[in-house]
């Protein structure tokens, strides 16, 4: 082996073992929000398989699930489902999660305050 592809190998390698640290996850178990369980877990969560393009359906029939309204992805699509864009817009998931009856709002992008909801 040459020398050049040695140290290329060298370099590839200590390259990559600088994206196998989570200094994210390390810092979160050292600092967690205040008044919140150290685990939570929700069992029992609804699945269902998108097909191409289905995100907005399958996510929304599955938070719909998780919360007791039985209803399926396919039964959704009319609703929330753009042929145009092949995809779903955030304003009609958000408007059909309430026509179902759910409290839809948007986050901040700040995960104390995901992780208080």
């Amino acid at each position: 082996m040459s020398t050049r592809l040695a140290a290329g190998v060298l370099l590839c390698g200590l390259l990559l073992t600088g994206c196998a640290g989570t200094p994210q996850t390390r810092q979160l178990l050292q600092s967690q929000p205040d008044g919140l369980p150290v685990v939570h877990e929700i069992v029992q969560t609804p699945f269902f398989p998108q097909s191409r393009h289905q995100c907005g359906p399958a996510a929304l029939a599955t938070v719909l699930s998780s919360h007791g309204i039985n209803v399926t992805p396919d039964e959704l699509i009319a609703q929330v489902y753009t042929p145009g864009l092949t995809g779903s817009m955030a304003e009609e998931v958000t408007a059909t999660a309430r026509r179902y009856g759910m409290l839809a709002y948007p986050l901040s992008p700040v995960l104390d305050d995901v992780l208080a909801e």
